[in-house]
């Protein structure tokens, strides 16, 4: 694999040299960022108590070659995505995206494996690459277009795919419209989506997604909805459950001449008593992996505590009193949910130095996982510090100090009793060149 690789990067620089003798026109663009990061405890237990400090690194390129103005073929490249220094796999190098943009009459396509999982704003967002069929329409302030998405398709001669079964895909099927104007922006997202690649369940989902943003002078608010509905149809005997989960976020900030602050809400659906499934957010995981206003409970410096994608199967697996079953920490936070309620100010000190400060709040928002266990409903408290310094044009540099005073119900993700949960603190840093 890494030999393609090679030679498909040695291909590109060759195309790229090859440019003025003809009608191309190729754009590079992309990152290279080192990493470092600390926790005094990343257990959150005060009987076993363990710290920990790496680096890890990634370069990114991203290539457009422009064929015309018309035809654009674009390209990602990951490599060393998140390797840790000493540790590093000199063969990870991942393609993410190649896809086609045509700019028609009556819109543009973009076909090919490209950006899927992002819509309105960051909230409950989960920015991964997938194969599609877009379609955007303009008219006037109104964009509109439709998605088709194959997500995994079994229907194949290719050997690795050719698994003996038929229609056991996962396919999903997207109509959007959205209003951009001056102060004001909103959009709804109506999707369907079907899985059929368990050979004992079909599911069928349908999502609506509104947001919308309104700017004011120096006031603004935004916010989002996820509202989730369908059924999981079980072969045999297994009674059919019913999809029910609604996920949504409200932010307001107001802006001064050096100044931002901010508060927002965001919420979601935990697992109610009773036959339907509620867990919200469940496609993207928890608050989604781009909502990052915490270090530890939402970002890497703590392993996106209240942003990982739980199991479904081993839920289900749990519930059903299978021997050594188990619940990971996603699949608690999945259980009960998340309310999560924050505040902070970003100041710009001059042209080059920023700082910005936050404080957050998370709790449960369904505790019946918890009836009986004596385990409080909250996560537990994160105030962060964040500087940022532009060094040099294209060069950045970012350190952020985080202290999270665990409570009960975060201790218990981690398998951690009440009465041994500690907090822990941790710097997360980076050094950025863009180009």
């Amino acid at each position: 694999m890494k030999k393609i690789t090679v030679l498909a990067l040695a291909a590109c620089m060759a195309f790229a040299v090859a440019v003025p003798a003809m009608a191309v026109d190729v754009d590079f663009s992309g990152y290279y960022r080192v990493r470092g990061f600390m926790n005094s405890n990343i257990t959150l237990n005060d009987q076993d108590e363990q710290s920990e400090a790496y680096y890890d690194n990634r370069f990114r390129l991203q290539t457009v070659f422009k064929a015309t103005d018309a035809v654009s073929v674009t390209t990602r490249i990951d490599a060393l995505d998140d390797n840790v220094w000493g540790a590093q796999n000199e063969n990870d190098i991942d393609w993410d995206r190649v896809y086609m943009t045509i700019m028609s009459d009556v819109g543009m396509f973009m076909i090919g494996h490209q950006q899927a999982g992002v819509w309105g704003l960051d909230f409950f967002d989960d920015d991964y690459n997938d194969d599609r069929i877009k379609y955007v329409g303009k008219t006037g302030d109104f964009y509109f277009g439709a998605i088709i998405q194959k997500t995994r398709e079994t229907d194949s001669n290719v050997a690795w795919l050719n698994d003996g079964e038929s229609d056991a895909d996962t396919d999903v099927y997207y109509l959007f419209g959205s209003l951009k104007q001056e102060g004001l922006e909103a959009g709804l997202l109506a999707a369907y989506a079907r899985d059929t690649t368990s050979s004992s369940m079909t599911a069928t989902k349908q999502a609506l997604l509104p947001y919308g943003k309104f700017t004011a002078g120096p006031l603004s608010v935004r916010g989002e909805i996820i509202y989730e509905f369908g059924e999981m149809d079980f072969d045999g005997a297994t009674p059919d459950v019913d999809i029910d989960t609604l996920s949504y976020a409200l932010e307001g900030s107001f802006s001064l001449d050096m100044a931002r602050l901010y508060l927002g809400w965001v919420s979601v659906s935990g697992q109610e008593d009773g036959d339907d499934m509620t867990m919200g957010n469940m496609t993207y995981g928890g608050l989604g992996d781009d909502f990052n206003p915490l270090a530890l409970l939402t970002n890497d410096l703590g392993a996106k505590m209240l942003n990982s994608k739980a199991s479904l199967g081993n839920i289900m697996a749990v519930d059903a009193g299978m021997p050594g079953a188990t619940l990971s920490s996603a699949d608690v936070v999945a259980l009960c949910g998340v309310n999560l309620l924050y505040a902070g100010a970003d100041v710009a000190v001059n042209d080059k130095l920023n700082v910005a400060g936050i404080i957050g709040y998370a709790m449960a928002n369904e505790d019946d996982l918890l009836t009986g266990t004596g385990i409080d409903d909250v996560y537990g408290t994160e105030v962060d510090v964040t500087v940022t310094y532009q060094i040099m044009d294209n060069l950045e540099y970012q350190c952020t100090l985080a202290y999270l005073m665990t409570e009960d119900l975060l201790a218990f993700t981690k398998s951690v009793g009440p009465n041994n949960a500690d907090d822990n603190f941790g710097i997360m840093h980076q050094i950025k060149a863009s180009f």
